[in-house]
Order: C-alpha cells, then structure tokens, then sequence
C-alpha cells in the first residue's frame, strides 16, 4: 500500500460510503474503485465491510419508518443466495470480470429508460417473486465481490414505482441485511481481519457524519409538480435564483416553477377534448 495516500483515500473512501448509506447509492459505488489505486479490490473491499455495517445502523435509524416489507422478503432470501455463491466462489471469480458486468448492466437499463421514456413514478410493475429473488441474488453477489450490488437491484426495484423515501428506505434495509451477512464468509476468507477493523474504527467518524449528509441531501431533492396532457407528462422546472424581496424587506417564501411547452402541447392544451391533469409527485402530497 502507498502510505502517502493511504489516509487520504481511505476517508475519502468512508465519506462516500456514508453519503450512499444517507441515499446517494452511486456515490457509495465509487468507494471500492478509489481504494484501488493503492490496493487490491479485495484488500478494499475488507476494509470497508466494517464502516458499511456501522454506517448502515445510522440509516436504519433514520429511514426505520421507510420501507416496503414484501420487498424486504424477497430481498433477503435472493441476496442471501447471492452472498452465499459469492462466499463459495470468491477464490476463482475474477473481480474485472464482475464489475464490467455490472457496468453492462446499469449501462443497458439506464438506455432502456432513456429510449422508452419510462416514468417509474407512474408505471408500477406488480411485485415479481421469482424475478425479484434472481435480480437480488445477482445484487448480492456483486456486492460480496466489491460492495457494489446497486445496479441489480435497481432494475429489480425501480420498476415497482416505489416512493422516493420508501426506495431509499428499502434499499438502506436490504443491504443492511446483506453486509451484516456478509461478515461470515468475510472472516472465513481472512478478507476481514482485526487489523483491518482496527483502520476502520478511525474512519467511522466521518462515515458517519456523511450518512447524515446523504439524508439531507435527498430531502432536497425535489419532487416535481408536473402536468399531463393526454398521455404526455410535462415536468415543472424551478426558477433560478431571483430577487424576490420587496423595498420593505419582505422576502417571497413562495416556490415559483414553469412548465415548458411545446407548440403542439400548447394546441392541446387549448383543445377542450383533451384530459388535462396536475399533479404533485410526492408521498405526503399526492393529489391530482
């Protein structure tokens, strides 16, 4: 290992850990790629398991409230298999070999949605046993490897149309489960040692610290107000900054947003046979 580095990187590291514990899954993914510039995806992937499980009871606490139980179950059954397989083929699976995988795979389902325009928020796929017990595995698997199971079990659980807290607090519980489960095949393959739990202590801070950054950065991320004209859905866009404060000091605590149409949206619109619709994505606050 390059000392120089070593510190940097490794917190550097539990930050980005922590910030996907709080919500931000692909932030978390960059971990175990930034410890490889100095160690093996093995050696960082040790390392790391302890600040995962820590940072983990942080979210828990703060999205306990969050999650959907049916989708928990099959998620425990498929990412025990998958962690299973990984523990008993660790020693002959090549780690480049998983993470191109993996890269294919969020590559695929990322131009999928692009290309077929899907809106996840309002096309909800029913619950999948099967299916879903198969995509778990896989994100089980590849999260034994190298922590990184986010892109299967997003195209197992995006399509289900889950609310942006209830996702986040789902994903946070099921990978919970999964790092804690983890642990054993880990100590088993000497992948985790005291010595490496003895660096991690140091790390838990700011891990921690970031978990909370990554909870509030999601509850910023907004939730737009959209219009629906027939079929097509209009995503309202938030002003920039302005200066809304009047001569007298009072300052607009009013969100101002606009919907931008195009010309045939706007004969649409004005056509009176057309069904027209607003709505509010947001699970406190869904009327239409």
């Amino acid at each position: 290992m390059d000392s120089t580095y070593f510190w940097p990187l490794m917190t550097i590291a539990a930050i980005f850990v922590g910030m996907g514990k709080g919500g931000l899954p692909v932030v978390a993914s960059l971990a175990v790629p930034s410890l490889s510039l100095i160690m093996s995806p093995v050696t960082a992937a040790g390392l790391l398991l302890p600040i995962y499980i820590v940072s983990d009871i942080f979210a828990i606490r703060a999205y306990r409230r969050d999650y959907d139980w049916q989708v928990l179950k099959v998620s425990f059954i498929g990412m025990t298999l998958g962690v299973l397989v990984g523990g008993l083929t660790a020693h002959i699976v090549l780690e480049w070999v998983i993470t191109l995988l993996i890269g294919l795979m969020g590559l695929v389902f990322s131009l999928k949605q692009i290309f077929q325009q899907i809106d996840f928020t309002q096309v909800q796929k029913k619950l999948n046993t099967k299916t879903g017990i198969v995509w778990c595995a896989i994100a089980g698997f590849t999260s034994f490897i190298s922590h990184n199971g986010g892109p299967p079990w997003q195209i197992f659980a995006l399509p289900l149309g889950l609310s942006k807290s209830v996702f986040v607090g789902t994903s946070v519980i099921a990978f919970s489960y999964c790092n804690l489960i983890k642990a054993i095949p880990y100590l088993i393959l000497n992948q985790m040692t005291l010595e490496t739990v003895k660096i991690s202590l140091y790390l838990m801070v700011p891990a921690t610290i970031a978990v909370f950054m990554g909870v509030k950065i999601i509850t910023i991320i907004p939730e737009k107000v959209f219009f629906k004209i027939g079929k097509e859905k209009i995503k309202s866009i938030p002003e920039q900054d302005v200066d809304r404060t009047s001569a007298e000091g009072k300052a607009s605590s009013v969100q101002f947003i606009h919907f931008e149409f195009t010309d045939e949206q706007v004969k649409k619109f004005k056509d009176t046979s057309s069904e027209i619709i607003i709505g509010i994505e947001h699970e406190m606050y869904t009327h239409t």
